[in-house]
């Protein structure tokens, strides 16, 4: 029998989603993780601190412990499944679909434009709909998430992380491991003001896409909000870390890029896109790709030269229009 409370080990995170307009109102997509804590699990913490001395000695000797300790705890942490939520939004109470064995639930509430109008908040032209789940009686807990609700017609930018508004260096794999567990959050030079000055002279929705695994959402939205980019959608990878080579969290995955690209553009027909990325991965081919499906719906492509790779991009972007490739933000038009 399902229980509907969060115990007190156990914690929520939830991550920025979408709702769009259905018919009488608005369908807003709920994606969450429910999890205990590495600190709960004797055998995890053992395994985590195994993990944190092999980083230390092999990546990053100066790293901070206490920045070590609170990265590599997601990826420790004990996934709960089965659970189910209930989530509070509007006045009204929804139940979520059972967790699944990686911890993350989802689910789907429908809200009526009264309901939004009177608790939406307003970010430049887009709306925010605020969301928690419902705790047992005596604890004091919020978790509280938020999805964004766009209209049918409109811009929508979408872009990568690594290495196109955070530096990473993805083609090398030392520097991804110390640049995601050892050192704070670096912003690509001029991509912070250039994505604002889109969000204003387009009235800009923003997606953020990338092949990082869900257990970095914290870290990557704190960064992103601290470097002044635009709030904005997450649509990231789910993994399943069971302690194997932390590289594998990071393998370039462009088939994750592809899916939610695909979602995104059928779920928005008529919103019409900004496809940002940089050159280090597979960016340039997955966005030409869709811009070949949807020929309609992207407005252009913009590339970010992040060095290291020589490609013939003339041959990547065969037949497809206004693409860009750029090293400096403030030469764009």
């Amino acid at each position: 029998m399902a229980r509907y409370g969060i115990d007190a080990e156990e914690t929520v995170q939830f991550f920025p989603t979408v709702g769009w307009r259905e018919e009488g109102g608005w369908r807003v997509r709920v994606h969450g993780w429910i999890y205990a804590p590495v600190q709960y699990s004797r055998v995890r913490r053992a395994a985590m601190w195994l993990a944190r001395r092999a980083l230390v000695r092999r990546v990053h000797k100066g790293a901070d412990d206490a920045t070590l300790r609170s990265r590599l705890g997601a990826f420790f942490a004990d996934s709960e499944r089965g659970e189910r939520l209930r989530i509070l939004c509007g006045g009204r109470e929804f139940v979520m679909n059972r967790s699944r064995p990686d911890g993350h639930f989802e689910g789907w509430i429908s809200l009526t434009d009264r309901q939004v109008d009177d608790a939406a908040s307003v970010d430049g032209t887009v709306k925010w709909m605020d969301f928690r789940a419902c705790t047992m009686d005596g604890d004091p807990r919020q978790f509280v998430g938020r999805a964004m609700l766009l209209e049918t017609s409109g811009v929508s930018l979408i872009s990568d992380i690594d290495d196109t508004v955070k530096i990473t260096g993805v083609l090398e794999p030392r520097a991804v491991l110390r640049s995601t567990f050892c050192e704070a959050f670096a912003c690509v030079p001029g991509m912070a003001a250039l994505y604002s000055r889109l969000r204003r002279e387009h009235d800009a929705a923003f997606h953020y896409v990338s092949a990082s695994p869900w257990q970095l959402y914290p870290f990557l939205a704190e960064g992103l909000t601290a470097a002044g980019f635009p709030l904005g959608s997450f649509h990231l990878r789910r993994l399943r870390f069971r302690g194997r080579n932390l590289l594998s969290a990071f393998v370039t995955s462009a088939h994750v890029k592809r899916r939610h690209l695909r979602e995104l553009l059928q779920r928005f027909p008529h919103r019409r896109f900004i496809l940002i990325g940089d050159s280090g991965e597979q960016d340039g081919e997955v966005y030409a790709a869709l811009a070949r499906k949807f020929p309609q719906q992207v407005l252009g492509i913009y590339i970010r030269d992040a060095g290291g790779v020589n490609r013939d991009w003339s041959q990547v972007f065969r037949d497809v229009p206004n693409w860009h490739l750029f090293d400096d933000p403030a030469s764009l038009g």
